[in-house]
């Protein structure tokens, strides 16, 4: 609502219309080098934060009076409802509060503490460190890669006697490398290819492997006798003593995706994927298993120069044995006549062994421990936990769950209010909310034919507000029209012949409207 504007009755007119800013963002000279805190009201207009000072005055807000007139109590209220609270510290002198600019993105604060993180580097912060000058402080280069930042691998400073990416461990000078996410590539339905790249050579990490089709799978990569396996427990070597690692394996199997990170001290790397070929599919065209597969396998039988790899061409057994025979000839055969994988692959998850083993702490669930050993938690009907549960949709009702059951009582006296929705024929955008000239928000009681006003549920004029689609009003003088602020789409009430916002003027016994020359906004 504006200052001084004046309640009258609905029937009542003003025909003098305030003009109201463009609804576009706009730079006003009292928040530039403004003076008076934001959160207060001062003599003046504007406020010390240019960030706060432009959000109050520019759209959606829209209060110019702030920074054009004088900064009084509503524009305090508004920059509480709508800018980050704290003391007005600036600590890179760019005119905005350090937590508006963290607010606003033009900050990064990688450690949360509301300091823009340029101003812990130096040059600004002489005494802090940024051993990589990156402007990131050198705290929270390492925490990013800690799995548990409360860990005793984890607690680390930058020292000066050790080198510019070197941290301090337990007294212990050790490479800042944080895991890195490995390069994983398919070799064929049996093999994959793993290389690490980018980690610090002398550092040692263990390479961890799940699956996306078999969830209870978890390995790691271990070296038996020069080849690569998978194991239970992680095993650690260095870049350079893993080298590039083929991997075969009984749980390394066809049309599967695999997911592979490396892990050391420092926590876990990011996943890579990839997904093994199918079934005995050697060569093009991938995707089917023909005559041109198994003479491909014979080939590298026989030695042919030309024969795919021996990765693609080694089906079996269980654990590929790295030697192309007249087994795999026999395998491809079998896939050829569409007959399943013939090894065992991955051990099939046993999340239970009796009813108990499910128990999920629901009470509104069967929990039962089917024959293939897991585990099934079926809903039971009208149960509830909570009171939430029992919603019935009814605003005039006091949904209650006792002893697992909804109770749904009537309130007395409540009304339900059955809210029109408006349509924009054109974009199709529908909504509740129709706004006036300040953003001020009512509903429409269709049934009721009265308004409410949303901010305190009050309901006004019963029998006096009628809708017709987008008309509004015994005679439709009022108009549901449509807009978009920065693109978002609003429905604002307007009169019908000039097509002009209305401006809501509230008082608790009292809803009034007057008259603005602001036109529907299209921004």
């Amino acid at each position: 609502m504006r200052r001084g504007a004046l309640c009258v009755s609905i029937c009542v007119w003003i025909l003098s219309f305030v003009s109201i800013s463009p609804a576009i963002a706009q730079t006003f000279p009292s928040c530039i080098g403004g003076t008076g805190d934001c959160f207060s009201g001062h003599n003046g207009p504007g406020c010390n934060d240019l960030c706060c000072c432009e959000t109050v005055c520019n759209p959606p807000i829209r209060d110019t009076f702030c920074c054009d007139t004088l900064w009084d109590a509503q524009c305090a209220n508004e920059a509480l409802g709508s800018c980050p609270l704290g003391d007005f510290v600036d600590c890179n002198s760019n005119g905005t509060s350090d937590i508006c600019d963290i607010a606003q993105g033009t900050s990064r604060d990688c450690n949360g503490n509301n300091v823009p993180d340029e101003c812990e580097v130096p040059p600004l912060c002489p005494t802090c460190s940024d051993s990589n000058h990156n402007g990131v402080p050198d705290d929270c280069e390492l925490g990013a890669c800690c799995m548990d930042p409360a860990t005793t691998a984890c607690s680390v400073v930058l020292q000066a006697d050790c080198l510019s990416e070197r941290w301090i461990i337990d007294g212990t000078c050790v490479p800042n490398s944080c895991p890195i996410a490995p390069s994983v590539t398919v070799l064929g339905c049996r093999y994959l290819q793993i290389e690490l790249s980018g980690m610090d050579p002398g550092v040692p990490f263990s390479i961890a492997i799940t699956s996306l089709e078999h969830s209870c799978m978890s390995k790691y990569v271990a070296f038996d006798n020069g080849i690569a396996r998978l194991v239970g427990n992680p095993v650690s070597l260095t870049p350079t003593q893993w080298g590039t690692i083929i991997l075969a394996d009984e749980n390394i199997v066809p049309s599967t995706t695999y997911v592979v990170r490396t892990e050391s001290v420092m926590g876990m790397s990011a996943p890579a994927s990839a997904t093994m070929m199918d079934w005995a599919d050697v060569v093009p065209t991938i995707g089917l298993v023909n005559i041109s597969d198994i003479a491909a396998i014979v080939d590298n039988f026989k030695n042919v120069p030309t024969a795919p790899p021996l990765e693609r061409c080694d089906l079996g057994p269980a654990t590929p044995d790295g030697i192309v025979n007249i087994s795999d000839v026999a395998d491809a055969v079998d896939a050829f006549k569409a007959l399943p994988y013939p090894f065992p692959g991955p051990a099939a998850c046993v999340e239970c062994l009796n009813n108990a083993d499910c128990d999920d702490a629901n009470a509104c669930t069967t929990d039962a421990c089917e024959d293939n050993n897991t585990c099934s938690n079926t809903s039971i009907p009208d149960c509830c936990n909570l009171d939430a549960d029992c919603d019935d949709g009814h605003s005039c009702t006091a949904d209650v769950c006792s002893s697992n059951a909804c109770l749904h009582t009537q309130i007395p006296g409540c009304i339900e209010h059955t809210i029109a929705t408006f349509t924009d024929s054109v974009s199709g955008f529908s909504t509740q909310d129709v706004r006036d000239v300040d953003n001020e928000i009512v509903h429409f009681d269709p049934n009721r034919m009265s308004i409410i006003y949303v901010a305190t549920g009050t309901e006004y004029q019963i029998g006096s507000w009628p809708v017709n689609g987008n008309f509004l009003g015994f005679g439709g003088f009022f108009q549901v029209r449509f807009g978009t602020v920065l693109g978002e789409y609003r429905a604002y009430f307007t009169e019908t012949g000039s097509g002009t916002i209305c401006n809501f003027v509230v008082t608790p016994t009292n809803f009034s409207i007057f008259a603005t020359n602001t036109q529907v906004p299209h921004t």
